[in-house]
Order: structure tokens, then C-alpha cells, then sequence
């Protein structure tokens, strides 16, 4: 610790409790534990935590890149440093220095992304879809004429509701669904999260919407299915010119779930980088602003770690409590 700061240990402390109070319990637990990681890399190289230089910051980060973590999973650790600095205080009350606002942070960072995109790690994310855009996808779908309007509102309102990935979707077969009171459970073979094919349950609620209804959508989409002679394999099939269920089909490949949404997004006047993905993160993005349990959202996306569903929270973040907001 710098002798020059009497009693900077209890700062310290201080700090972590700050971080780990931080807004929601999520963020708390993320915040909290980059944080004791930090303290415990510059403990074991004799360097100041808190406050922390530039430098120490840059150095970890670094240290964290060759060890393999995506820029976005180091911002959020970068975030972290952050509000501990923030949170505390020097002995005379003042606020410490922001060790990330520094030229050496900025530049590392920089270098660390040139870097992950010289090696084809970062690529643009696709824009969630969330409930507001949801309603906009879908509302002008033919389901009551159109046998393809009906497969592709299920598509839809099917991936936002589950969060699942397109993969998983294109994969569903009939015997995956067990209906329940309140809703869907449909069982995952394997995923990209499940290797070993150990299995997993998604469960989709019914919507108070039945515009929105995930589970009412599919119902209405097997009906045809089940009219036609399908009662077995995949559940989303490709659709013949004529509007009919291509006989003897495979199934949907996961770019063709994707090639879906994104021509209705364009038929729908719903702009930006669109993909299948976009419901996935338009789900974990509307309920995370909406205030829902973050340990809850991170089980339903399926995500290993609470990380990586706040990647998910993006951008909309920073126009929550917008000190602009009736401004004008």
C-alpha cells in the first residue's frame, strides 16, 4: 500500500463492500469477485490496489489477455477497478484517481483489441431484439392463411421466449416437448454448452399476449404440422413455394432459422444487425432492464458464468437513469 495514505487499508475494505453493494445482487457478485482477483494479482507483485496506477491496471489486463479472456469479459473487469475507485475516498475525503481513464489503460485496451480482431475473435454483436421490437416483428405475419407465416411466428416468439440458440432450435424434435400448466419444457440434447450431451430443460412460459405467446405460437405451428402427416423428427421445416410443408424435410439448418428472422425484421422495417442470435440476446436484454433476477436470467440463457449474461446488458445500460431524461 503507499505509506503516503495513513490507513488506506481500511480504504480498501471500504472499496470491496462499495463493489460489492453495487446495484443489482449480479453485478454485486461479478464486481465483487474481479475486484478480490485484482487485489490478489497485485498482492502477489507487490503492487498498489487501491489506488491503483494506470500501469497496474494495464499490466493485469494484459496479463488477463494472454491468458485467453475476451475484450468484452476485461471491460467488465476493468469496470470493477472502477467503482472500487469510486466508491472510496482518500483520507482527507477526496475521491481517487480513476486508474481507467488513464492513456496507459486506453492504449493497452486498444492494442488488446486490434489484436483479438487481427485474429478473428471480435466481430459486431447482433442487436437484441427486445419485447418492444418483438411486437414489431411479428405483427405483420399472415398466421392465419399462411402455413409460413405460422412456422415462422413460432420461429420467432419460440427463440425469444426460450433464449435459445439457433442451433437448438433448428435441432427440436416433437418427442423434446413436454407441455405443462404453465407453459413448454423443451429438452435440449446437446448444446454448445453441453458437449457431452447430458441434457438440458428450457421451460417457456405462456404469455399474457397471445400476439407474443411463444407456447401459443408453436401449438398453432404443430397443428399444421400434425394436419399434414407430421407427428415425428424436426420441428421446423422447410416450406415449399406452393406454402406447404416440404415432404420428407430434414429440417431447418440453424443459418436458415437466421436468413428467417432477419428477412422479417426486414419485412418489418426492424433495422440493425440482425440475426437469430438477436432473440437470444433481446430476451436476456428486456429482462435484465426489466429488473428480473440476474442469477435467474443467467440459468434460462444457459450461460456458465453471470459474465457473460451481462455482456448481454450492452449499451441499454447507459440510458438507464439518463441524467438527460426530462430535460427536454
Amino acid at each position: 500500500m503507499d505509506g503516503a495514505l495513513v490507513g488506506l487499508e481500511a480504504t480498501v475494505e471500504a472499496a470491496r463492500a462499495y463493489a460489492e453493494s453495487a446495484d443489482a445482487p449480479g453485478t454485486r457478485r461479478v464486481y465483487g469477485t474481479a475486484w478480490r482477483q485484482f487485489i490478489q494479482w497485485c498482492g502477489l507483485r507487490g503492487l498498489d490496489s487501491l489506488p491503483a496506477t494506470g500501469t497496474t491496471l494495464a499490466f493485469w489486463l494484459s496479463d488477463l489477455a494472454k491468458a485467453g479472456m475476451k475484450p468484452k469479459t476485461l471491460h467488465v473487469k476493468a469496470a470493477a477497478v472502477r467503482w472500487a475507485h469510486m466508491s472510496a475516498r482518500d483520507p482527507d475525503g477526496k475521491p481517487l484517481p480513476n486508474p481507467t481513464d488513464t492513456p496507459e489503460v486506453r492504449l493497452v485496451m486498444r492494442g488488446i483489441l486490434r489484436d483479438a480482431a487481427t485474429r478473428g475473435i471480435r466481430r459486431e454483436p447482433a442487436d437484441p431484439i427486445t419485447a418492444e421490437l418483438l411486437r414489431l416483428l411479428v405483427h405483420p405475419i399472415d398466421r392465419k392463411s399462411s402455413v409460413r407465416g405460422r412456422r415462422d411466428a413460432a420461429i420467432i416468439l419460440l427463440g425469444f421466449g426460450s433464449a435459445m440458440r439457433r442451433s437448438e432450435l433448428a435441432a427440436m424434435e416433437f418427442g423434446d416437448l413436454e407441455y405443462v400448466e404453465r407453459g413448454v419444457l423443451v429438452r435440449i440434447r446437446r448444446s454448445k454448452g453441453d458437449q457431452f450431451g447430458e441434457g438440458q430443460a428450457v421451460a417457456v412460459l405462456r404469455a399474457r399476449d397471445q400476439n407474443l405467446c411463444p407456447v401459443a405460437a408453436l401449438e398453432a405451428w404443430l397443428r399444421i404440422m400434425k394436419a399434414e402427416g407430421s407427428e415425428g423428427g424436426r420441428v421446423f421445416r422447410e416450406i415449399t413455394k406452393a406454402d406447404r410443408i416440404l415432404p420428407d424435410s430434414d429440417g431447418l439448418t440453424p443459418e436458415s432459422i437466421s436468413r428467417i428472422v432477419q428477412k422479417r425484421a426486414d419485412l418489418a422495417g426492424v433495422e440493425g444487425r440482425i440475426s437469430a442470435h438477436s432473440l437470444r440476446a433481446g430476451f436476456v436484454t428486456t429482462a435484465l432492464i426489466r429488473g428480473k433476477p440476474l442469477a435467474k436470467v443467467k440459468d434460462h440463457a444457459r450461460h456458465k458464468a453471470v459474465a457473460t449474461t451481462l455482456e448481454y446488458f450492452r449499451d441499454m445500460e447507459l440510458f438507464e437513469g439518463h441524467p438527460g431524461e426530462g430535460l427536454l
